[in-house]
């Protein structure tokens, strides 16, 4: 194989990761977390879990180019089951494993794909973050707020109100934190 073969292997490789990862979701483990519970436990309860987990609905501007999450995936799996079964069929092929192996990493994709299409539609439930304020999709770090919080009492009423957090995939409600900040400035400093 040339350097630009490995190259857009690579390159190709990372963007199939990047959106499988974001098609499996987050590796949750609920009900898996006894001590005694195996690394084979976890992964049935996640895969189960993943099966039952609601998804966002799917449009067609999901399976185009260039805004679809599906579209890379699908590619993918189109091209190894045809590239794979292509190998295997013809003559004088000398590499026929590599097409065996291509066609299973097709199904396997193949198999990926469907149960994520199958799983239910509707909104995925937000797991809690154990803090005072609730979740939302795009909220504030809960560890930069709770941290804030321990240090309002040496804080000034300047300090309250130039306090900045990141946002995260999950995170304390924007709303809620912005309002106790709020209150914790009225409140403390008349």
């Amino acid at each position: 194989m040339s350097f630009w073969d490995w190259f857009w292997l690579v390159v190709g490789a990372a963007l199939l990761a990047a959106q499988l990862g974001r098609l499996l979701g987050p590796f949750e483990l609920e009900g898996a977390h006894a001590p005694d519970a195996t690394r084979g436990d976890r992964l049935r309860t996640w895969f189960g879990g993943w099966l039952r987990r609601p998804r966002d609905p799917l449009t067609f501007s999901d399976w185009m180019p260039h805004a679809g999450e599906m579209f890379l995936p699908s590619l993918l799996t189109f091209g190894l089951l045809a590239g794979g079964a292509g190998v295997l069929a013809r003559d004088g092929e000398t590499f026929r494993l590599g097409g065996a192996l291509a066609v299973l990493g097709g199904i396997v994709l193949a198999c990926v794909i469907g149960g994520y299409v199958m799983r239910p539609v509707g909104e995925q439930p937000l797991p809690s973050l154990g803090g005072a304020f609730p979740t939302e999709r795009g909220g504030y770090r809960a560890d930069e707020v709770d941290a804030a919080f321990a240090a309002l009492d040496s804080m000034t009423k300047a300090d309250i109100k130039a306090l900045q957090f990141h946002t995260a995939r999950l995170g304390y409600s924007k709303a809620a934190v912005d309002a106790a900040l709020d209150k914790a400035a009225e409140a403390r400093f008349m």
